[in-house]
């Protein structure tokens, strides 16, 4: 009687899925990650998670940018799979502290002073041709013809407040 072994394939274990929920925070937050494995024993994440279920999700805490891998080990062999968590801070929203005009009453022709302070904004400009200016500071408006109202703008990014003297 002959005996022939045959070779047996064994698949590798396969990491088919993982993903986290939002990959993105403005802030530190939860953040659930989800995974699905194929012809796996174990299941592991890193970053202080350790041993998890085959397939599943579990909810943890991101405070700052952070790559999970997960390491699927079967008796075929190993795969493991990244997904990544951004921690981006929220853009500060811009202020208009204090805007003045001095003296707010001048005869046709003269000339007064523009006074701002501002708090978090990334650049500002001020209508009827002065255009941009410092975040904070003055600006001699020369030969003033009529009643005018001055309105400055400070932004950071799409965020924007606006404020008026006259």
């Amino acid at each position: 009687v002959q005996t022939c072994a045959l070779p047996i394939y064994v698949p590798p274990a396969v990491c088919k899925a993982f993903s986290a929920t939002p990959e993105v925070l403005t802030d530190t937050g939860d953040v659930v990650l989800a995974w699905e494995t194929e012809d796996a024993h174990t299941v592991s994440i890193d970053n202080n998670i350790g041993s998890v279920a085959l397939n599943g999700s579990t909810t943890v805490e991101v405070s700052s940018d952070t790559t999970f891998t997960l390491t699927a080990e079967g008796d075929g062999g190993t795969d493991s799979c990244q997904v990544s968590v951004e921690v981006v801070p929220p853009v500060a929203v811009p202020q208009c502290d204090a805007f003045s005009i001095n003296p707010s009453s001048i005869t046709s022709g003269g000339n007064a002073t523009l006074s701002w302070e501002t708090t978090d904004a990334t650049e500002v400009t001020i209508d009827n041709g002065v255009g941009a200016v410092d975040l904070d500071g003055t600006y001699e408006v020369e030969n003033i013809t009529s009643d005018t109202t001055f309105t400055l703008i400070a932004k950071n990014g799409e965020q924007e407040d606006p404020c008026q003297t006259s």
